[in-house]
């Protein structure tokens, strides 16, 4: 099944546009009232940053994840596309820190490939679940940063445990 990025779920995505237009507005809004010269460099700038914005702002959209019968794809919110299939990922799971109320991983180690994911996919829990049927190895973690994610998992695979 193919889940999308929902906007519904990730409102906050709508400040990249928003904040492109303001930028562009104010600096066209300078360059009419207070500096032909500045507002035109700041106008070139805002152009720049509101380009980039946009930019993120359709990767996010675009982004989606794909599970297969052999395996999980899709492209992220940065654009890069990944396809990791069922043998080869070595863990799986959902983590939870107060930053984060929750929180998809998947986690390919001979590619040293970590892919994490918040709730901002149609139907999440059943993307989770999804994942849960079909990983060989699914677990549930709770730490106490975002960062704490990677140190757990560095640590289960220095000692070789799962």
């Amino acid at each position: 099944m193919k889940y999308h990025f929902s906007l519904k779920k990730s409102p906050q995505t709508l400040l990249f546009p928003g904040f492109s237009t303001v930028l562009v507005i104010a600096s066209l809004v300078l360059s009419i009232f207070v500096n032909l010269w500045l507002g035109l460099v700041l106008l070139a700038l805002s152009l720049f940053v509101s380009w980039h914005l946009l930019k993120a702002f359709l990767a996010n959209i675009r982004s989606c994840i794909n599970v297969s019968d052999s395996g999980i794809s899709g492209l992220t919110a940065l654009g890069s596309e990944f396809d990791i299939p069922w043998d080869a990922l070595s863990l799986a799971g959902t983590f939870t820190c107060p930053e984060i109320r929750l929180s998809l991983f998947l986690y390919d180690e001979t590619a040293d490939f970590l892919i994490r994911t918040v709730p901002v996919y149609e139907d999440f829990t059943e993307l989770i679940d999804e994942v849960r049927a079909r990983a060989d190895d699914f677990i549930e973690l709770n730490g106490t940063s975002p960062a704490s994610l990677e140190a757990e998992l560095r640590n289960r695979f220095a000692t070789g445990g799962k």
